[in-house]
């Protein structure tokens, strides 16, 4: 909600406040489980949880979270496109002032949509802890929101796209160990995949903000002479 607050209010970036928290948020976890929520072992976590979630492809830590998530994936893409808050969220997230000027409070359904996208954060964590580890574990979340965004500036926001290409990223990076293991290929070659995939994405918006430069630029051009001339005439 922090972070909804400052850019519904104050325009402040989503972006740079929710990367700036994620730390916030790891020192209270690390706290919790070395202090009042440690299991009094070496490794900083709690004690064992007493529902787990099936794993379905041992020894692997693949689990039933999986069917939960494409669940959910499906939930949100039929929220988004089927229902009136969905559609109230497309408009926000086009244009926020045609959106005021429509009547729908631009502020009030950005809010939601964060709070919607924190849930879903607790979605996964909680697959994360329930069907992976058994416990909290100090640290287990660190640089999965970094992939999602990854994910989503790869494929331009395209709800549809996410989910394939999130996965696509999964499978390396769960992958990256077991490939250096068998066939010597060191882990990093995945973070450089990924660093490719970012330098492409990146030059496509640096490339369309580029062009637009250069339309209003023409444009300006175009109608510097007639506004001459219409002064000229008076």
């Amino acid at each position: 909600m922090i972070p909804a607050i400052l850019k519904a209010y104050f325009n402040v970036s989503e972006v740079c406040v929710t990367i700036l928290m994620n730390t916030v948020a790891l020192y209270i976890g690390s706290y919790l489980v070395s202090g009042p929520m440690s299991a009094g072992v070496a490794t900083p976590q709690s004690k064992p949880v007493l529902v787990t979630i099936p794993k379905i492809m041992k020894p692997s830590s693949a689990n039933m979270g999986v069917f939960i998530a494409i669940l959910v994936v499906l939930a949100v893409i039929w929220m988004t496109y089927k229902t009136k808050w969905g559609y109230k969220i497309r408009t926000v997230g086009t244009n926020p002032a045609h959106a005021d000027y429509a009547g729908i409070d631009s502020k009030k359904v950005f809010v939601g949509a964060m709070l919607l996208s924190a849930a879903l954060g607790g979605v996964a964590g909680c697959i994360e802890v329930l069907g992976v580890h058994g416990y909290y574990l100090d640290g287990f979340a660190r640089d999965l929101g970094t992939n999602g965004m990854l994910a989503a500036l790869i494929v331009k926001s395209n709800m549809l796209f996410t989910p394939f290409v999130a996965f696509f990223l999964a499978v390396l990076k769960a992958g990256a160990m077991a490939m250096q293991q068998a066939t010597s290929v060191p882990k990093s070659i995945v973070d450089t995949i990924s660093a490719v995939f970012i330098i492409i994405a990146t030059m496509d918006f640096v490339i369309g903000l580029h062009n637009r430069r250069k339309l209003e630029k023409e444009i300006k051009t175009e109608t510097a002479p007639n506004q001459k001339e219409k002064g000229g005439d008076k």
